[in-house]
């Protein structure tokens, strides 16, 4: 017996919906035949069940449960319309001019197989042979849904079959694309764009994150973690720099932590060490300063006055480094890293060398 088309298995198995049984169509109970998808695609379509439709005994050879999906009303009208045109009750152009929109994006999506993306250079789009005539392609996706909306691949990179084709928004199909960012937090995967709108931020602020090597995580919390690699993420052969992560002075980073190395309290974080090693050197200028001190009508040598003036710039600059550590352990902005009795491990080993 010849295989039956699309076309017949439809006009054989169709029921007009009943009125009292709430716009569900009347469809056998018995089990559907899988039908693949054209080449490049890895999940088996069952496009009878795309249809709310099942096989006649004599061409059923499958023994898989029929699921039937619900359907909109419209969906089933687009069903009830295809089949007046297979029998002829109707012709073509009246069932194009009933769904005038649908059929236009019917018509673009046919455009654009069978063609090389000059910009990307990718292959041509697959078209699969139920969306090649448009009758087809109308009783499995229905008419579009909104006005605005459009057909939009699911997978960007597959073709257009059934199971990878849907009716969406234009904000859907832009969160969809092949260059699309995604972000995967707390076991949600969604679009940077969509996180951005949930979390009440500027997307251009995630992507300049995501540029500076954050994690998905540090994107959305918007707080960089301190790094557990001595390598950067962006440059794998540029070693970091583990001073970084400590709050010392730029020109004094050796001397402070060899000082800290030293003499540190127990349980003592380096910002509070700074603040304690910085009053301590104050204190000690203090007392230098006593034994060059003059009276008023003293007219002090070309020495004198170059002592005292070291000494008043050295005092302030332990002064201003212990205004600094006053102020990052009252501000609760300042880097958490700087209080922290233990820093990563390969910051812990680099520094060692201080000691």
């Amino acid at each position: 017996m010849p295989a039956a088309t699309l076309r017949e298995i439809l006009r054989m198995n169709y029921t007009k919906p009943s009125t009292s049984s709430q716009c569900a169509p009347s469809v056998s109970t018995r089990p559907a035949v899988k039908l693949h998808i054209v080449k490049g695609t890895s999940q088996p379509l069952d496009i009878f069940e795309q249809v709310g439709l099942s096989l006649p005994n004599e061409l059923n050879q499958s023994s898989s449960k029929t699921i039937i999906p619900e359907k909109s009303p419209a969906h089933l009208k687009a069903i009830e319309a295809v089949e007046q045109l297979r029998a002829k009750k109707i012709n073509a152009t009246k069932l194009k001019n009933l769904y005038e929109d649908t059929y236009t994006n019917w018509k673009d999506m046919k455009s654009r197989c069978g063609k090389v993306d000059v910009k990307t250079g990718t292959s041509p789009i697959e078209l699969h042979p139920y969306f090649i005539k448009f009758a087809d392609f109308l009783s499995i996706m229905g008419p579009r849904p909104e006005p605005t909306w459009s057909l939009d691949r699911i997978d960007p990179t597959g073709p257009y079959a059934p199971e990878n084709v849907r009716w969406a928004s234009e904000t859907t199909q832009a969160r969809n694309r092949t260059n699309t960012v995604y972000l995967e937090y707390q076991g949600a995967r969604r679009p940077l764009t969509e996180w951005a709108e949930i979390r009440g931020e500027a997307p251009d602020t995630y992507r300049a994150r995501k540029r500076l090597g954050w994690t998905d995580e540090e994107v959305i919390e918007g707080r960089r973690r301190p790094s557990y690699s001595a390598y950067s993420t962006l440059n794998p052969e540029r070693p970091r720099d583990p001073f970084s992560h400590t709050p010392w002075p730029i020109n004094f980073r050796g001397h402070m932590e060899h000082e800290f190395q030293r003499f540190k309290h127990i349980n003592e974080h380096r910002l509070a060490f700074m603040k304690r090693y910085a009053q301590e050197c104050m204190n000690d200028i203090s007392t230098k300063a006593e034994y060059i001190s003059w009276p008023e009508d003293y007219t002090p040598t070309q020495d004198e006055a170059s002592k005292a003036e070291e000494l008043d710039q050295e005092y302030k600059f332990w002064r201003s480094l212990f205004d600094d550590a006053c102020r990052k352990l009252c501000d609760v902005h300042s880097p958490r890293l700087y209080n922290r009795l233990h820093l990563p491990d390969w910051v812990e080993a680099s520094l060692a060398k201080h000691r």
